[in-house]
């Protein structure tokens, strides 16, 4: 485990192994730290180099008082890969990551080949009390907080797989898992629209392909079955067949 610490002086935790290329670069979802792709890590640390962090306020990263917007977290993700010397990486994104990681492939596409998004949201900017998202947010700073957040994160998985996940989540401070939520009530299709790599797109229910190739300039779109909210814990091998094809095609 490695520190890196941003601009901004905020110290990230980040992991940085094994050789080869592409790079493969791991990036966590909401609430979440680095610890849920240790079986991808172990996985493909042999054959090329890995990189997965802790987003600011999560895992071992610092918290910091402001700073859970999209752009703030691909920022801290861009300004990693040039430390480290990283371009044309595959960038893995899980959920609540994806926007982050659709942010750095749009302002530094030298950083970014291509995207598997794992279980990706998208859509036009969150607003008003209807909003699922922001009710959500609402419900995180009441009183029964915490009580709503692991009811939340316990649904999405199928099994105890998800136990470790789940404690990760529920001891990071409230306030920080509702502004991280609240931070991800953006525009999100737009950011999509604009991007030009390939996109590899992961889901464990049926996607609407029509409405993903629309938002896309290049995207294959995949389904893992028997797998939650999380297959990168649920279901590993057979995620790593689908990202496997998609290095296979950038080395192509």
């Amino acid at each position: 485990m490695a520190t890196f610490t941003t601009a901004d002086r905020t110290r990230l935790h980040h992991v940085d192994r094994g050789s080869g290329e592409p790079v493969v670069v791991f990036v966590h979802g909401w609430c979440s730290n680095l610890d849920t792709w240790s079986a991808q890590l172990a996985h493909y640390d042999a054959r090329h180099r890995v990189i997965a962090l802790d987003r600011r306020g999560h895992g071992r990263s610092d918290p910091s008082r402001t700073g859970y917007e999209v752009g703030v977290h691909a920022a801290d993700l861009a300004e990693l890969l040039d430390h480290v010397g990283v371009g044309d990486a595959m960038v893995v994104a899980h959920a609540g990551g994806v926007p982050a990681a659709l942010h750095v492939a749009v302002d530094h596409p030298h950083l970014v080949a291509g995207l598997a998004l794992i279980e990706a949201r998208l859509g036009p900017p969150a607003v008003g009390a209807r909003s699922g998202l922001l009710a959500l947010v609402e419900s995180l700073r009441g009183d029964d907080g915490p009580a709503v957040l692991e009811r939340t994160y316990r649904s999405f998985f199928i099994d105890a797989a998800g136990d470790d996940a789940v404690a990760a989540a529920t001891a990071m401070p409230i306030e920080v898992v509702a502004d991280e939520l609240a931070g991800l009530a953006i525009d999100s299709q737009a950011l999509a629209r604009a991007v030009t790599q390939p996109v590899w797109w992961i889901s464990a229910e049926a996607a609407d392909a029509g409405r993903i190739g629309s938002l896309f300039t290049s995207v294959q779109v995949a389904q893992l079955t028997a797998t939650g909210h999380f297959p990168q814990v649920e279901s590993p091998e057979a995620l790593h067949g689908i990202i496997d094809e998609a290095l296979a095609a950038l080395r192509r």
